[in-house]
């Protein structure tokens, strides 16, 4: 339910220009601009050891704010609150860090990679039997309003199981 809970709290945004992303707050606001805002998404779930199969549709809001280096972000389902996010540029690894909550609940720190249109979200959990489980969430830009994701797994961060697949539409703002 984790899992599910971090690939539904990540399901995000749009397209960046084919270099990497500047780092601070010039690199946050790009990062903003592009998550923020209100998405329908479709995801179909694949039958996995962490996940099972399925598939979703639903409005995925982030309501994201910047203040000096770093960026927070509201994530919510059909209006109602799901968790938070906080950006942060870590200059020594050249990536994002992302540090999040799930219903209340800290979850381990994500480091975010951009790479022109690919964003990269990778995070290490523990499976139920307490041993290393790597995440990876990745999301292919293709325009300023289209988004594709997909989810994986890996023990040993080389061979990737795939849990899921969806696209994201950013939606009109409410007139």
């Amino acid at each position: 339910m984790r899992i599910v809970a971090l690939m539904f709290c990540l399901s995000a945004a749009t397209a960046l220009a084919d270099t990497p992303v500047p780092p601070a707050a010039t690199g946050l606001a790009l990062i903003q601009a592009r998550y923020a805002g209100t998405w329908a998404v479709q995801e179909a779930d694949y039958d996995t050891e962490v996940s099972r199969t399925g598939t979703k549709q639903y409005t995925l809001t982030r309501d994201c704010a910047l203040k000096d280096a770093v960026l927070d972000c509201r994530l919510m389902a059909q209006g109602s609150l799901q968790g938070e996010q906080r950006f942060t540029w870590d200059a020594a690894a050249g990536s994002y860090r992302v540090e999040m909550d799930i219903a209340g609940h800290p979850q381990p720190p994500l480091t975010l990679t951009v790479k022109g249109n690919s964003w990269n979200f990778l995070e290490e959990v523990k499976d139920r039997d307490g041993q290393p489980l790597k995440l990876r969430i990745q999301r292919q830009y293709h325009s300023d309003s289209e988004v594709s994701t997909s989810a994986g797994y890996s023990r040993d961060g080389v061979h990737w199981t795939l849990m899921s697949r969806g696209t994201e539409i950013l939606q009109p703002p409410a007139q």
